[in-house]
């Protein structure tokens, strides 16, 4: 924790602001009950289109980061567009232009 957050335990628990109480309505409860108990941006109900693209295999280069990166990046262009744009995009880009990259290596300890 100290090396990623950068300092020690009681400063980060020195910048944990908590966000104020807010105590519920019972408008505010009727809304949380409607929401659904599960949401799956793959499986969307029929007539929605889903944001989701097609699962791209990576084989063994140890680049799930910019597998991951790109798709959540093209599903939100998606859903920002209303579907107008449908980019798909380079995880090879972002291999090319990172210092970390492992260079066909299973893992990314480096990172």
């Amino acid at each position: 924790m100290r090396r990623r957050a950068g300092g020690s335990r009681s400063a980060f628990k020195r910048q944990n602001v908590q966000l104020p109480k807010k105590n519920l309505t019972s408008a505010m409860m009727l809304e949380l009950l409607a929401l659904p108990k599960e949401f799956d941006w793959v499986n969307r109900p029929e007539g929605l289109r889903s944001p989701v693209t097609p699962v791209r295999n990576q084989k063994t280069c140890g680049s799930c980061y910019a597998f991951a990166s790109t798709a959540a990046i093209e599903a939100r262009i998606r859903l920002a567009s209303r579907f107008r744009l449908q980019p798909i995009l380079s995880p090879q880009d972002i291999i090319d232009c990172s210092p970390y990259s492992e260079e066909q290596s299973p893992s990314i300890q480096s990172i």
